[in-house]
């Protein structure tokens, strides 16, 4: 008898603990009472709800995305189509958005982070990841529902603390154009492949953007900047001198346009000639104006995108989890809703998908993490640019590396 009950006992202590963990489930997550209990860490509490009696204030910092009138009022409407939405939604979220200028904008976007007072969200077309880990949010705790349409995440792969530190917006498929017809140039056995295989055809290459040494790095397999001892590692090292050996022999065999030495001067005059030229790489902004110029044909880069994503940055005065909440209600309003308006104007394309038939396998652009970001501006870099300007062996600037 005494057996019978003790059985009862421990099933009653099972079923109280699972009501107890179901009812505590319904108003924190399990990784936020770990990160508060058991790391000791801030933590963000995604269940908690905005309170409808109370005013929030979300401020959007961005960089412009007009370069024409037409892009202007796109940019505008945008904006505008935003905040609507989201006053029908949320009448007590109001939003404050300003817009950065590329000289500046981003050391202030720094020093604002660093003040402990940046703004709740950024649209980071800049390429930096990670800006700051203790003031920025991370943004899977609140999308578990919409996962599956953030299709440029493998949700098997999230590092730094098992955490997605930005929500994706929009992507760009990463191409470079050419005046000529296809059969110029065959991308069928790997883009790589194909331009080092080039003859006839030119190259004009805008060696100044870093996206052209990010685009040859991920193309040659290199998933990310590693540093063991204050040098890049071995795969590093072995990858950059590849993509310099690829750039030394296309070099010899003549096939770019001018001198390295004057390759912006002639960047897109050379590609309206009669000669067919293969130019590179193309950012958005660039894509529009040879849209509006020429018939260039795009020549895609083995489903390599660039992703612009959100990043929510949070106070060093933490305002609360009700606020947010607001945030990334509006971050990711702005992510679902509206896109469009932008992609009319810009050849990107949304990265919330709700149509699973539209996904595609990609690759994305090599990123710079933060603790390699000063070794990547203060040695590949300037390495990449002396390479170009005084025309070195790939031995020679290897050994400005490593």
């Amino acid at each position: 008898m005494r057996n019978k009950y003790g059985l009862l006992i421990i099933i009653l202590i099972f079923l109280l603990a699972g009501l107890g963990l179901n009812i505590l489930n319904k108003f924190y997550t399990v990784g936020y009472i770990y990160d508060l209990l058991f790391k000791r860490e801030f933590a963000v509490n995604p269940r908690v709800e905005i309170d409808p009696e109370k005013k929030y204030t979300v401020r959007i910092w961005y960089y412009p995305i007009y370069r024409t009138t037409k892009m202007a009022q796109g940019e505008k409407s945008y904006f505008q189509e935003i905040a609507r939405g989201i006053q029908e939604k949320y009448p007590n979220i109001q939003l404050k958005i300003r817009e950065l200028n590329f000289l500046d904008g981003h050391q202030e976007l720094l020093e604002s982070i660093k003040k402990g007072e940046p703004p709740d969200i950024y649209w980071n077309i800049s390429g930096d990841s990670l800006l700051d880990q203790e003031l920025q949010l991370p943004v899977d705790p609140y999308i578990t529902e919409q996962q599956e349409g953030f299709f440029t995440v493998n949700w098997e792969e999230i590092n730094r603390d098992n955490h997605l530190w930005a929500l994706p917006f929009l992507i760009q498929e990463q191409y470079w154009v050419i005046n000529e017809d296809d059969n110029v140039f065959q991308a069928s056995s790997g883009f790589i492949k194909s331009i080092s295989a080039l003859d006839t055809a030119r190259l004009a290459l805008n060696t100044a953007d870093e996206t052209l040494l990010r685009q040859l790095l991920t193309l040659k397999g290199l998933k990310e900047i590693s540093l063991e001892g204050g040098d890049v590692d071995e795969d590093t090292y072995k990858t950059l001198k590849e993509v310099y050996e690829i750039m030394h022999s296309m070099r010899e065999k003549g096939v770019f346009v001018s001198s390295s030495k004057n390759i912006d001067d002639d960047f897109l005059k050379n590609f309206f000639s009669k000669k067919p030229v293969l130019i590179g790489p193309v950012n958005p902004y660039l894509a529009c104006f040879l849209s509006e110029n020429t018939n260039g044909h795009r020549v895609m880069l083995d489903n390599l995108i660039k992703e612009y994503s959100l990043t929510i940055l949070r106070q060093k005065d933490y305002q609360g989890h009700d606020h947010s909440k607001a945030v990334m209600l509006t971050a990711l309003h702005m992510v679902t809703s509206g896109t469009e308006m932008i992609t009319e104007i810009l050849p990107l394309k949304a990265a919330y998908q709700r149509d699973s038939a539209e996904k595609r396998e990609y690759v994305k652009l090599l990123e710079i993490s933060p603790e390699d970001r000063e070794y990547w501006r203060g040695v590949i870099l300037p390495a990449w640019q002396d390479f170009w300007q005084n025309d070195l062996l790939p031995v020679e600037v290897m050994d400005k590396i490593k």
